[in-house]
Formats: structure tokens, C-alpha cells, sequence
């Protein structure tokens, strides 16, 4: 299966800071006392030429790995520290299923090369509002994370 098949069948729409999505959940329930929803899910599917660039959210995301090519991600945490992590389903290889990112985390990532496309499925808590998602500034990431600069040329 290619990604455009995936894309097509899943009817997934450009995303504003790459990859393609489309939103499979929205919880009918508010976190209590506010207008927050308490989860959202949604697919994510990336390829080559469309990398998710640097973004963060105020609120956590769970990404979960469904087919395709192992992917890199690249997370920038409020402490200045950098971190890396493969998805993808070769455990032997330490690719993991599952990761975590906690709200407020600069989060970007890429198909490992050779690979064509990743789909994965993301969960929220609370629940995704355009209004709670900040893209990335190149030259504001790199003023706190230098260290980081080649996956931040890459990423933003």
C-alpha cells in the first residue's frame, strides 16, 4: 500500500505544520468544571517530503505507531534537554509502539530515510482545539536549543 492509497482511503487532509490528518474521536464529555473535551484521536500519516515540523501543545499526546516505515521524533523539552526516539514495530531494533509527550514539549519528527511513509494514530488530553497548538520559530528554538540545530534546520 502506498501512502497516497492510505491518504485517499482515510481521506486525510494536509496538516498545518506537515504530514496529513484527519480527526477519528472527539469525546462528548468535559473535563470537569470546564469547556475542555476530555480526549480527542486522530490519524497522522507522514512521508518523506512531509515532516511534521516543530510544534507543542498545551495539553499531552500519546502517538501510537500503526504500519508503515520506522519515525524518528525529536522532542525539546522545557528544561533545555534534547531527547530522540524511533517508532516503529522492530522491537528487537528499539523501535517503540508508543510514546508520550508531555504538554508543552517541542515535538517534531521524519520518516527514517529509505522509508515512505508512517502512519500513526494520536490521542490528546484534554482534547485537540487549534487554540492550545504554538508551531515553532527557527530562530527562537534555536536560541534555547543549539545543540539541537541540525534536526531544528530540518524541522522548521
Amino acid at each position: 500500500m502506498t501512502s497516497d492509497q492510505i491518504i485517499r482511503i482515510l481521506d486525510l487532509k494536509p496538516y498545518l505544520n506537515g504530514g496529513f490528518f484527519r480527526e477519528t474521536h472527539r469525546s462528548e464529555l468535559h473535563s470537569l468544571g470546564t469547556m475542555n473535551l476530555i480526549a480527542t484521536s486522530v490519524y497522522y500519516l507522514l512521508t518523506p517530503a512531509a515532516v511534521s515540523k516543530f510544534y507543542k501543545f498545551s495539553v499531552d499526546m500519546s502517538f501510537h505507531f500503526y504500519c508503515g516505515d520506522p519515525i524518528t521524533w525529536i522532542f525539546l523539552k522545557e528544561s533545555g534537554e534534547v531527547e530522540k526516539f524511533v517508532m516503529g514495530s522492530l522491537l528487537e531494533h528499539h523501535q517503540v509502539p508508543q510514546l508520550h509527550v508531555a504538554a508543552s514539549t517541542w515535538v517534531g519528527g521524519f520518516v527514517n530515510p529509505g522509508g515512505s511513509f508512517s502512519l500513526l494514530g494520536i490521542i490528546l488530553s484534554p482534547g485537540m482545539d487549534f487554540q492550545n497548538i504554538t508551531v515553532a520559530d527557527r530562530e527562537q528554538l534555536m536560541t534555547q536549543y543549539a545543540i539541537a540545530e541540525k534536526y531544528i534546520n530540518q524541522l522548521s
